[in-house]
């Protein structure tokens, strides 16, 4: 497991976690989790084994996360989906859950807004989203083209926080040094590198101190 965290956690409340995994096909036929009725119909209209892969690997990996903290917890069917298609537990810790490609993640805090992004770095035609960019993030594209996806993640982890969704979103998203601005709501943002080529960031209305990001196996875990 590979670990990095900052110090300054707090004794009243537990210090936010990602936990993030290579997502195993396998998990689709061995794992069983009790999910709520709509996202077991969307699991049931997906029709590639690799998309339910990465669905069930980033839900296990919230159970993961909790059972790492220590947390009581209501069930995975307990959790409601917002109009805007957000899952959230009524009473249970903030999280949020993002995938691509083979990895899946997923961040829990005791509350407030999360937006959780990954992405591989891979090569992209990156002019067709110039237009969601700002001069200085282009300009920063061109020069060097992984730096696209420290921009591009960063805006979908704000989207994401903010609970709407949308390219008319992304578009709007300002960045600034620590943060971003979207619609007057300020996050704070957090990015890592994670082995295997992927770029993860982390949205929050709130500093998260002692936040810790952890490589966890799902291949070597006993399923049901």
């Amino acid at each position: 497991m590979h670990e990095h965290s900052e110090s300054g956690a707090t004794r009243e409340s537990w210090p936010a976690l990602v936990v993030h995994a290579v997502v195993d096909p396998a998990i689709v036929s061995t794992l069983r989790l009790e999910l709520p009725t709509l996202l077991e119909r969307r699991l049931r209209r997906m029709h590639s084994v690799e998309a339910q892969a990465r669905t069930l690997t980033g839900y296990w990996l919230l159970l993961q996360a909790c059972r790492l903290r220590g947390l009581s917890h209501p069930p995975l069917s307990a959790i409601e989906i917002s109009a805007a298609g957000r899952p959230a537990w009524p009473d249970g810790p903030a999280f949020n859950i993002s995938h691509s490609q083979h990895r899946a993640a997923c961040i829990v805090a005791p509350d407030g807004l999360l937006g959780l992004d990954v992405e591989k770095r891979r090569p992209l035609r990156l002019t067709r989203f110039k237009r969601f960019l700002t001069h200085a993030e282009w300009r920063r594209c061109e020069e060097d083209p992984e730096a696209f996806f420290e921009a591009w993640t960063t805006r979908e982890a704000v989207v994401k926080a903010t609970g709407r969704v949308g390219l008319s979103r992304i578009a709007r998203v300002v960045p600034a040094p620590g943060g971003a601005d979207l619609d007057g709501q300020w996050l704070h943002l957090r990015h890592f590198e994670l082995d295997g080529g992927y770029t993860l960031c982390v949205a929050s209305d709130r500093v998260l101190p002692g936040l810790q990001v952890q490589s966890l196996d799902a291949s070597a875990t006993p399923r049901k």
